[in-house]
């Protein structure tokens, strides 16, 4: 009886145990962006022994989960997934310090990161607020300079907590939440690529403010409700050139050898040429919707290949950035280094085309070798125009399929 006394609490208290460290904590981080700081969560579950076990970044409605960690006492480092990047800094439990380093902007471009452990998140969904200004809004960023660009903002308000996204020409912002408190609105994402910040005041029926991605870039915003507003037809932003009706390149690799759409494996083929780069948010959306429609269509004739426009120049480099990618969205269609990260470049790798205005843009091709339809940026799962999207081109692809 005894014996079986001791087990019994043994028992209960590995129970409690695993229980308490399967329970994430969670910390509210900054990053410091030299004018304003950047908020997000992260959500951390450790061993008893203080070893962290799983990260995951929670932007709004995403969570991303961290896999490549390594902690050697207090000293702790880890990569978001797919993007070059690394933390490094130091865990002490209930708290994170160090620097988050973003190489695909230089190896010396980095951002200090603090977070500590929270046990509340004081953006009350509950709250009483004013004001709401849920909907969809007209959105202009640097109005009245050379830089000037229309966007459409999709905000959702539940008391003071506040999330969306705002839709440009070239793609969106991806998942952002944060705060809309004494007519002070906050919106932040940080996915390992991008750090975007949103700070805005409501006023008259009106929303001022500033935009800044990282600290190397910052710009004023302005925007008004207007339900009807929209953005021009992402189908006719960019067409191919006068007498010009086939797209044509050759690129190496990963192994280095030259690929084309004169190949085999394109031949009678309906084919999506994704222009794309490894560091780009809206690329890595569009590669997993890519991915959903290969494995869905490939046996019926669809193939894809991707021309990366990469911020390395060396080989070894572009091999590994390209491998992880494909990797870690599981691809298994090629993926070819198509240059440097450029729009001006890209163009120039694309001559039939009028211009490339985004990252990502996709081309797809019928049959017969034909451009049948050029779509820039991508509206990604953030944005209410995500579903409608996906199922019009399941249905054109549908119809090409069947020609």
């Amino acid at each position: 009886m005894k014996n079986f006394i001791i087990l019994l609490f043994i028992a209960i208290c590995a129970s409690i145990s695993s229980q308490s460290h399967e329970n994430p904590a969670t910390f509210q981080a900054f990053l410091d962006l030299d004018k304003a700081k950047l908020p997000f969560l992260m959500q951390i579950v450790t061993s008893e022994k203080n070893k962290i076990e799983s990260i995951k970044i929670v932007n709004g409605e995403e969570q991303i989960s961290v896999k490549e960690i390594e902690q050697v006492g207090d000293s702790l480092r880890f990569k978001m997934p797919l993007f070059d990047n690394e933390f490094i800094g130091v865990f002490t439990g209930d708290e994170i310090i160090g620097n988050w380093y973003n190489f695909a902007k230089g190896k010396d471009y980095h951002l200090p990161l603090h977070a500590t452990q929270i046990f509340s998140d004081d953006r009350d969904r509950s709250a009483t607020s004013t004001n709401n200004i849920a909907g969809n809004w007209k959105v202009t960023f640097s109005k009245d300079t050379e830089n000037e660009y229309p966007a459409v903002a999709e905000f959702r308000q539940e008391g003071n907590y506040l999330s969306g996204t705002f839709l440009t020409e070239t793609g969106d912002y991806r998942y952002l939440s944060g705060s809309f408190k004494d007519n002070e609105l906050e919106l932040a994402a940080f996915d390992g690529s991008h750090a975007f910040l949103f700070t805005g005041i409501y006023e008259n029926g009106m929303i001022t403010g500033k935009f800044y991605s990282g600290n190397h870039w910052e710009e004023n915003w302005e925007a008004e409700i207007d339900s009807e507003f929209g953005l021009r037809d992402a189908d006719d932003l960019t067409y191919l050139n006068e007498n010009d009706y086939k797209v044509y390149f050759s690129f190496p690799n990963a192994d280095g050898n030259d690929v084309s759409l004169e190949d085999e494996r394109f031949k009678n083929k309906v084919v999506i040429v994704q222009v794309l780069g490894s560091w780009c948010p809206n690329c890595m959306d569009e590669s997993r919707l890519l991915k959903k429609l290969y494995d869905k269509y490939n046996v019926k004739g669809l193939e894809v290949v991707g021309l990366a426009f990469e911020r390395p120049e060396e080989p070894e480099k572009i091999k590994v950035i390209l491998d992880r990618y494909k990797t870690q969205l599981e691809l298994e269609y090629p993926i070819l280094w198509a240059g440097k990260a450029s729009k001006k470049v890209a163009s120039e790798a694309l001559p039939m085309l009028s211009e490339i205005i985004s990252f990502p843009t996709s081309i797809i091709i019928n049959k017969q070798g034909y451009v049948s339809k050029i779509h820039t940026g991508f509206a990604g799962p953030a944005t209410s125009e995500y579903e409608n999207y996906v199922d019009e081109l399941d249905e054109f692809l549908n119809s090409l399929l069947q020609e």
